[in-house]
């Protein structure tokens, strides 16, 4: 298994990476707050066709796979672009399985944007043919449609039947409320769990974007910043922390990258690697994140920095699609697992 991009695929992420670094860059990340208008930059993922990378071309997508799709995901969480991009590529896939053509090519060109729910404190939550529970829903306002995903199933609904109550975030870039549905009518809906799987692999995706970018902020930032006259990274303590951030950075991507072939391959233990994915790429953000803090010294504590917004989000993608706890119980279920 060929786990590097190739030229297609570098020439892909290239073009992703500079469109976030002319439209969404930091500082329009640092003045942003959810609901705010991304219909400029929406626009531009869409006509770059990012919304239907893995759609069928026949509906209005681009025809690529899932490592694609992780490739571009892990960019948007390198730049920590906002705004419901994930609920929307996976309710492309949910229309396009569930053979609503019409639906697909509406969400795959960019013309409905859809909201992300998913069980929140509710183990008695469910979607499918029929959508009832508790869920906590992401960037809402401004959506067309909402995805209602649970491991077992995936619905879409209008957004208009969906009232949630606001909840204080720690990542002020995103909108997060929480509401009950109860027997909502959806749009299309698949018994499935590969929704849920999927947006699984692009939630590691992101959550490794943000330990690469932490990990590039603090290595820069180390040959920069001078003490006794010395550069910082000459000294162990900083030094030693930028190699374990870089050793966190690649072990998320390769493990990412890996599990989402697996997973797409049809391996049948390819929801556990996904799950190993999600686990080794939360604990690569979180803990980077948390060292590129430490590594900026007393500036990584102010609003000048930007260290800050990375472990906003990475709090933020911690618990979405299952929070740590969830995918390890989960490993554990297998009765074998071959590695």
């Amino acid at each position: 298994m060929d786990l590097l991009p190739s030229v297609d695929q570098t020439e892909i992420v290239t073009s992703v990476a500079e469109l976030l670094r002319e439209q969404a860059s930091l500082d329009f990340v640092r003045e942003y707050v959810a609901p705010g208008d991304l219909s400029g930059l929406w626009a531009q993922l869409a006509e770059l066709g990012l919304f239907g990378l893995g759609i069928d071309p026949g509906r209005g997508g681009v025809g690529l796979g899932l490592a694609e799709e992780v490739l571009t995901f892990r960019e948007i969480g390198r730049a920590l672009t906002p705004g419901p991009l994930l609920g929307t590529v996976l309710a492309a896939h949910l229309a396009e399985e569930a053979g609503d053509d019409a639906l697909t090519e509406r969400i795959a060109s960019g013309a409905a944007r859809v909201a992300l729910a998913e069980p929140y404190r509710d183990p008695t939550a469910m979607s499918g043919s029929v959508v009832s529970g508790t869920f906590r829903v992401t960037d809402l306002s401004g959506a067309d449609l909402v995805l209602a995903v649970t491991p077992d199933g995936a619905a879409i609904l209008d957004a208009a039947a969906v009232e949630v109550r606001s909840s204080p975030t720690m990542d002020p870039t995103t909108e997060i409320g929480v509401g009950v549905i109860e027997s909502g009518t959806a749009l299309c809906s698949a018994a499935t769990s590969r929704t849920w799987w999927r947006g699984c692999a692009l939630t590691a995706a992101l959550s490794t974007g943000i330990a690469e970018a932490t990990r590039d902020q603090s290595v820069a930032y180390a040959k920069l910043r001078e003490q006794f006259g010395r550069p910082i990274g000459t000294f162990q303590a900083v030094k030693h922390r930028c190699a374990d951030m870089a050793v966190r950075a690649e072990s998320a991507y390769f493990q990412t990258v890996f599990a989402a072939l697996a997973w797409s391959s049809g391996d049948p233990n390819g929801t556990h690697h996904l799950a190993s994915a999600r686990i080794v790429s939360t604990d690569a953000s979180r803990s980077n994140s948390a060292d590129n803090i430490q590594n900026h010294g007393a500036m990584g504590f102010s609003q000048e920095v930007d260290a800050h917004l990375f472990a906003q989000r990475s709090l933020v993608l911690e618990t979405t699609l299952g929070t740590e706890r969830w995918q390890l119980e989960h490993i554990a279920s297998a009765q074998r697992v071959e590695w």
